[in-house]
C-alpha cells in the first residue's frame, strides 16, 4: 500500500494474461522493446567497429535524436486518428526498404542513413502501437482500479524486450 492506495500489480498481470488481446499487447511491447534494444546498441557498435571513432558514433546519435524529434513533431501535426493504421504500414515498409538497402551497402554512411531513417520512422509505427494498447485497456473494465499498475506492467515488458534485444545482439558470433 502506498499513499493510502492499494497496489494491484499481481491482479493486473492476471487480468492481462487471461485476455488474449491484452496478452498480445504485452507481447507486442516486448517485441518493440527488442527492436529498440537492438537498434540502440547494435548499429552504434557496428558503426564504431567500421570507423573506430567515438566522435562519429556521437554524431550518429545526435542525428538520430534530431530525426526522431522532427518526426514526432510531423506526426503530431500530420497524422490524425484515421491515418494511424496507414502511417504504421508506410513506416514499416520504409524501414524494410532501409533494411534491404543496409544489407546491400554496409558502410558507415549506410549505417548512419539507416539509423536516421529508423529514428524518423519511429513515431509513425510506435504511436499506433501505443494506441492499440490504450484501446485494449479501455475494453477491460476490471483494470479500472489499477491503471498505474497496467502501465507499469507494459513498461516492464518493454524494458525486458530491450534487455533481450541487447543480450541477443551481444551473443551474435564475432566475424
Amino acid at each position: 500500500e502506498e499513499s493510502g492506495r492499494t497496489m494491484y500489480y499481481l491482479y493486473a498481470h492476471r487480468v492481462f494474461w487471461r485476455n488474449r488481446w491484452a496478452c498480445a499487447s504485452l507481447l507486442v511491447s516486448t517485441l518493440d522493446g527488442m527492436r529498440a534494444g537492438v537498434m540502440a546498441f547494435f548499429l552504434n557498435v557496428l558503426l564504431y567497429s567500421m570507423v573506430d571513432s567515438e566522435a562519429l558514433v556521437g554524431v550518429n546519435t545526435l542525428i538520430t535524436t534530431l530525426c526522431s524529434i522532427v518526426a514526432f513533431a510531423i506526426y503530431a501535426r500530420a497524422v490524425g486518428v484515421h491515418r494511424r493504421y496507414r502511417s504504421a504500414q508506410w513506416s514499416i515498409f520504409a524501414m524494410l526498404l532501409a533494411t534491404l538497402g543496409l544489407m546491400a551497402w554496409m558502410d558507415p554512411v549506410s549505417i548512419m542513413a539507416y539509423s536516421a531513417i529508423n529514428a524518423f520512422m519511429l513515431p509513425f509505427y510506435s504511436t499506433p502501437l501505443l494506441n492499440v494498447y490504450w484501446t485494449v485497456l479501455e475494453k477491460l473494465p476490471e483494470l479500472e482500479k489499477c491503471r498505474a499498475e497496467t502501465h507499469a506492467a507494459r513498461e516492464v515488458y518493454y524494458g525486458l524486450g530491450r534487455v533481450a534485444g541487447v543480450v541477443l545482439t551481444m551473443l551474435l558470433p564475432a566475424t
